[in-house]
């Protein structure tokens, strides 16, 4: 959570969720963002400007209020987890396994592109099991038995 003043603010979570308020935090709206990936951070800097950053190094960018997300091309796949933004290139974000990043050029934000229409689902080929060698060899002596296959009631 994080508020530009003592009345503007956003809040992020879980499944790409975004919350905008604008009176202190009393009511809540909800802008779920583009992606659907947890978001764990996230920076205000003007009264409808948030940066957040989450999961697989994501980095999304408003400047409306949450009306649309932009995202921010990254250099890493870790989770990300705090944010700090100054302006310009004053960006820092760090995140799991020590990851730390900062910015060297201003922000250059790109629109999603996301399908026209519904999704639709289609049915790919299964693949063929492959036989794996054991990273331990397993030696039996005997004294195990074998297991019995389940029987199936007819």
């Amino acid at each position: 959570m994080s508020f530009f003043d003592d009345k503007n603010g956003f809040a992020v979570g879980s499944g790409g969720i975004t919350l905008r308020t604008s009176d202190g935090g009393v009511t809540w709206a909800d802008q779920e963002s583009p992606l659907k990936l947890n978001l764990f951070a996230v920076q205000v800097f003007g009264v409808d400007k948030a940066i957040a950053a989450g999961e697989l190094g994501t980095i999304l960018i408003t400047e409306d209020g949450g009306k649309t997300w932009s995202t921010q091309p990254n250099i890493t796949g870790k989770l990300l987890q705090t944010i700090v933004y100054r302006g310009g290139d004053k960006l820092w974000v760090a995140g799991r396994g020590g990851t730390m990043l900062k910015r060297s050029l201003p922000l250059t934000p790109s629109l999603f592109s996301l399908p026209k229409g519904p999704p639709v689902l289609t049915t790919s080929p299964r693949a063929k099991p492959t036989f794996r060698l054991p990273i331990v060899p397993i030696t039996d002596d005997g004294d195990i038995p074998s297991a019995v296959p389940i029987k199936k009631p007819n």
